[in-house]
């Protein structure tokens, strides 16, 4: 299990992606979903990278079976963007871009992160000066496309096996 999530069984509703100096934010993100009634009872978890974060087949397992993934983009974060081992682990982690959510962490949007990530541009996009309820919106808004397209998926895998 990741590091954050040890003894925890499949995925979780909400995953907070976070680097130390995202700290704050992240704490602030949980509070402000525990206390929400319209998301309050997702499962939240948080997972930390760092320069020396080793990223297994399992930690890609537990980040796909998540259906919101809230990357707190910091100055730290887009460090572990550059690291080749890591990268095309996190591009595989963050896949599909409608259930995440991106929160500028004193870095500004830029081109250079299409580099990183091919789907940059389908990421819902929050700001630091966004209000509560926006940050809980794009969360409720993920969450629903997932949900929907599962459903979807559930539905054609029933009818299919109905005619075959």
């Amino acid at each position: 299990m990741p590091p954050c999530c040890s003894g925890v069984l499949g995925g979780c509703d909400i995953l907070i992606v976070y680097s130390l100096d995202a700290e704050e934010w992240c704490q602030y993100l949980q509070d402000l979903f525990l206390s929400s009634r319209q998301v309050h009872s997702q499962k939240t978890l948080t997972y930390r990278l760092g320069p020396k974060t080793s990223f297994s087949a399992e930690d890609l397992s537990f980040f796909l079976s998540t259906r919101c993934i809230v990357v707190l983009l910091s100055a730290e974060l887009v460090q572990c963007f550059c690291q080749p081992a890591l990268l095309p682990l996190l591009q595989r982690a963050f896949h599909p871009p409608h259930r995440i959510v991106r929160l500028l962490c004193g870095v500004q949007d830029s081109e250079e992160f299409l580099d990183f990530f091919p789907d940059w541009a389908h990421w819902q996009e929050l700001t630091c000066e966004d209000e509560p309820e926006t940050y809980i919106a794009a969360v409720k808004k993920a969450i629903s496309e997932v949900s929907t397209t599962i459903h979807m998926t559930e539905s054609v895998s029933e009818m299919a096996e109905e005619i075959g």
